[in-house]
């Protein structure tokens, strides 16, 4: 049983000496190496590599989503920065001041 002498070391120094309870029993127990394998299994990495996993996907799908998101915005932003070119370009300052404030008050442009 000496594979096990570093456990009962350890479990030892948790607990106080016999001289410090005033009891005159020590009890030693050790696991037998068949009950000892049943402890010892790879379920622990498999578990830790699932969660890596996840979380490595929801990053994915996180970046993923703010990408798609920045694009679509860039695309609305450069309409809307053509239709104001456009509509600079066709009409007067006085004309086009009067459609913007008639959208707005039609509810077609939000400002």
């Amino acid at each position: 049983y000496e594979q096990f002498d570093d456990v009962i070391k350890a479990v030892a120094a948790l607990y106080p000496t016999v001289d410090e309870v005033l009891c005159s029993y020590k009890v030693s127990t050790y696991p037998t190496v068949d009950s000892h394998q049943v402890f010892l299994t790879n379920r622990p990495v498999i578990i830790e590599a699932l969660v890596g996993v996840v979380f490595l996907f929801t990053v994915a799908v996180f970046l993923g989503y703010d990408c798609m998101v920045e694009r679509r915005q860039r695309r609305v932003l450069a309409a809307a920065q053509r239709t104001n070119a456009l509509v600079g370009s066709l009409f007067p300052q006085a004309v086009r001041d009067r459609l913007y404030n008639q959208a707005k008050n039609q509810g077609q442009l939000e400002a």
